[in-house]
């Protein structure tokens, strides 16, 4: 009744409450979300596991960007397979939105 309310009263609250229901309506806007939200959270863990380890930022990105490739190409080989995007997503942990980059 509260957001309902306030929508009515302002317009930017208005557009902002229709953004996020047809976000949570597309399946495919929430897979891509939570694909990004998965490569930063790996991406902090990646860095405090090796600030544990005593490695430079730069040491850590550059594993990371190797691992990345390693998803890149595992992902092209498994499309050239004719895998489907759904199963190379799962597999992969990419998005959508990244294979499609591919």
């Amino acid at each position: 009744a509260m957001v309902k309310t306030l929508t009515e009263q302002d317009k930017l609250l208005a557009e902002i409450d229709e953004a996020y229901h047809k976000f949570h309506a597309d399946p495919d806007l929430r897979s891509i979300y939570e694909g990004r939200l998965k490569w930063q959270m790996d991406q902090a863990t990646a860095l405090a596991v090796a600030k544990d380890e005593g490695l430079a930022e730069g040491e850590v990105k550059g594993k990371a960007e190797g691992k990345a490739e390693g998803k890149a190409e595992a992902a092209r080989n498994l499309r050239q397979l004719g895998v489907s995007l759904d199963i190379i997503a799962k597999a992969t942990g990419l998005s959508p939105e990244e294979l499609g980059k591919l």
